[in-house]
């Protein structure tokens, strides 16, 4: 029954490529807003941050797709908003490998290939202990906007930006751990790429929303609720300060970066070799023989 629903999904996407914009679509505003900013400020609109369960369902599934292959996934999780913040339990990440006319399909996508290869995660502050927890994707691939714009269509079936405001509640989204546009959420198993591609165009309206956009077709923008202000703000300041630490590290010359790696190695090496060490004396002595006192200073 699964492999059914995908094939009739993949087919429903490839008869119906460019479904139409809802009349309260921002999708022409969002996109002139874009041409106006650089590379880079375009991929800081663009970065998303992921809360606990769902940095721990993307590597879940990239972990999935390095050891099996191609394959889609659903996420088993908390429908309640910000359950991460409690403590809750990682998500459960269902996964389906991709096989026939799936695989081939997925294999051909460009579109898929290019975000996938252009698809940047950091953690988002120098202190976090999650590990990765923030996503965009290059500025060079950002920097051919009706190229990025052709790849997010052809990934989400003809249906990025076009959700009408009515559609997409983006204060309620900003309170979920998984929120899902309606083209996604029609998907049910989904892709990596597809699960990305939602994420990005979630924060593109956040950004636009908080740069004070919205309304469409001469309507008075819509007043911005703090949570999707503070989401923009938090994940923009987040690749600034990535792209900060990446620009200082290239301006170097190699011959001072060659000492920074050696020194860091070399620290390491060492933390590393005394922890060895200790291991073994604790061994021996757990096996009662006496460890020379001058051999711990």
């Amino acid at each position: 029954m699964d492999a059914l629903t995908a094939h009739l999904s993949l087919y429903h996407a490839a008869a119906n490529p460019s479904p139409a914009s809802s009349s309260s679509s921002p999708r022409a505003a969002i996109l002139r807003w874009l041409a106006s900013l650089s590379p880079a400020a375009r991929a800081a609109a663009a970065t998303s941050l992921l809360g606990p369960a769902a940095a721990a369902a993307l590597l879940s599934m990239l972990r999935r797709l390095r050891l099996r292959g191609h394959s889609s996934f659903f996420v088993l999780h908390s429908s309640s908003p910000s359950s991460s913040a409690r403590g809750a339990e990682e998500p459960t990440v269902l996964s389906r490998l991709s096989r026939g006319l799936l695989a081939r399909a997925a294999a051909g996508s460009r579109a898929h290939a290019l975000l996938f290869a252009n698809l940047l995660i950091f953690p988002s502050s120098p202190a976090s202990s999650r590990g990765p927890d923030a996503i965009t994707v290059a500025e060079a691939f950002l920097a051919d906007l009706d190229g990025f714009v052709a790849a997010m269509d052809e990934i989400s079936g003809g249906g990025f930006l076009c959700s009408g405001e009515g559609e997409v509640d983006l204060t309620a989204l900003a309170c979920q751990d998984f929120p899902e546009l309606p083209w996604l959420n029609a998907k049910g198993y989904y892709v990596t790429e597809e699960f990305v591609a939602n994420r990005l165009e979630i924060a593109l309206r956040m950004s636009w929303a908080a740069a004070g956009g919205g309304g469409v077709g001469g309507r008075k923008a819509a007043r911005v609720g703090k949570g999707v202000k503070e989401n923009a703000g938090l994940a923009a300041n987040a690749f600034w300060r990535e792209k900060g630490y990446v620009d200082w590290w290239m301006r170097l010359e190699p011959r001072m970066r060659a000492r920074i790696m050696g020194a860091f190695f070399g620290k390491g090496a060492v933390a590393l070799v005394m922890c060895f060490l200790l291991c073994i004396f604790e061994v021996i002595y757990s096996h009662g023989f006496q460890i020379p006192r001058g051999w711990i200073s």
